[in-house]
């Protein structure tokens, strides 16, 4: 699932400058006027809730000098995790040589990247795909080039950080060659910054002509902490509200974490602490409806990160269960800002995971973004259950049944309730053969 055309809303962080400074990292949250939520089976009660800051500039991040130019791809470090990291193509060129006066060149450039979620000791390949085709003009040729550039302020200038080019020539007609250019993204350390990835395409006909082609690709990088393996765990897999609906895809109900309860046990000490036992008791009296009121009262009483980044995922759930999936994909939406923020990278993952799954049901295409990160992120550390949760969706998604039947097998094996939304996903697809 890649170079889909949409992204998610950015995130507005802002950068200090200079090697010594410090900002806060400001992220809006999302639940503002339009999230609802239900007091009574009657009535709907529109709580405007404003934007949310993290409060108390508890994340910061150090912004460096920028690096200099790597002219080669750095050395990657031994890792037990299953890929070196992720691949991104900005173009797909197409070079053809037809005769001596006419040569032509088409960059496809894939655009709408998606920001780029990097864990340390990972390597981003931008990548530049091409096809060059000469039906004659044996002395005609092309030069591709793809240079990179970084910056860590949006008001700074662009510094190259590397460059690769390709001399395209042949010997003989008619001839054909299909290969890749590549530079490596490559940090250690946990930071972010823009990307710009431009393509060149000069094309050198037989009699003479030159023509050129230009075109960029301006994305954001994030390196976040490294992840070890992801334990599969059963319990925590299991919907614990409502009955998975065939009619929306997987979520990942790891996020729910013990729930209104569970973060009323925790955050006992937190000025919010009473309004989540008021959600507990909401949850345990088989009202849902008022634990999410109380939950998203909390969530303006609060200056907690990680108790607003729960917050986050259990509302989410507990209105996608109840069927409410604009104001689920709004809370899905907070958590990935978050999570993000405290540079927490598989409950990023899960969120996009959430967020990807109902903006997907929504048939809301600024999904498809969100599924590359996801797919990126799965792709640098070992989640067997986020990976199949992920493929059972796209396999409903795009109608692969042999997919579908493959992932069957885990949740089989994890005797996980889940299944019967897979055999019934699979029985229709059948039916419709």
């Amino acid at each position: 699932m890649r170079n889909r055309l949409a992204l998610i809303p950015p995130l507005f962080l802002p950068h200090g400058e200079g090697k010594k400074s410090k900002k806060c990292i400001q992220v809006p949250l999302l639940w503002g006027e339009g999230f609802r939520v239900r007091a009574g089976k009657r009535a709907k009660v529109l709580m405007v809730l404003g934007l949310f800051l993290l409060a108390g500039c508890g994340v910061r991040v150090v912004v460096e000098e920028p690096i200099p130019p790597t002219p080669t791809l750095p050395e990657i470090p031994n890792s037990a995790y299953p890929d070196w990291g992720i691949t991104r193509i900005q173009a797909a060129p197409r070079l053809t040589f037809t005769d001596p006066d006419n040569a032509h060149a088409e960059l496809f450039m894939q655009p709408d990247q998606p920001d780029i979620y990097l864990l340390q000791y990972r390597t981003a390949q931008l990548s530049v795909d091409y096809d060059a085709i000469w039906y004659a003009a044996l002395r005609s040729s092309a030069q591709l080039r793809l240079n990179v550039y970084v910056r860590y302020a949006p008001d700074a200038a662009w510094e190259l950080y590397d460059q690769t080019e390709s001399n395209l020539i042949t010997q003989t007609v008619p001839f054909n060659t299909e290969e890749s250019t590549v530079v490596g993204l490559y940090r250690e350390d946990i930071t972010q910054f823009e990307v710009r990835a431009e393509v060149s395409a000069v094309m050198y006909s037989a009699d003479g002509q030159i023509s050129n082609q230009v075109s960029a690709n301006e994305f954001r990088v994030y390196i976040l902490d490294d992840v070890g393996d992801i334990t599969v765990d059963s319990a925590a897999l299991t919907p614990v509200f409502g009955d998975p609906d065939p009619a929306v895809l997987l979520l990942d109900w790891r996020a729910w974490d013990g729930g209104p309860c569970g973060l009323a046990d925790s955050m006992q000490d937190d000025p919010a602490h009473e309004t989540l036992v008021a959600a507990c008791d909401a949850a345990n009296n088989d009202d849902p409806w008022g634990a999410v009121s109380a939950l998203v009262e909390a969530a303006q009483q609060t200056e907690n990160q990680d108790l607003l980044a729960n917050l986050a995922s259990i509302v989410g759930l507990l209105t996608a269960a109840l069927g409410d999936l604009a104001s689920a994909a709004e809370a899905f939406e907070n958590g990935v800002a978050v999570n993000l923020a405290l540079n927490h990278p598989w409950e990023l993952t899960v969120s996009l995971h959430n967020l990807a799954s109902v903006w997907l049901t929504l048939e809301d295409g600024r999904a498809y973004a969100v599924l590359q990160q996801v797919d990126d992120l799965h792709d640098q550390f070992y989640d067997e259950a986020g990976n199949n949760l992920m493929q059972a969706n796209l396999s409903r998604v795009f109608s692969d049944q042999g997919q579908l039947e493959d992932v069957r097998g885990f949740f089989e094996e994890n005797d996980l309730p889940q299944l019967g939304i897979i055999e019934a996903w699979l029985e229709e697809l059948q039916n419709d053969q």
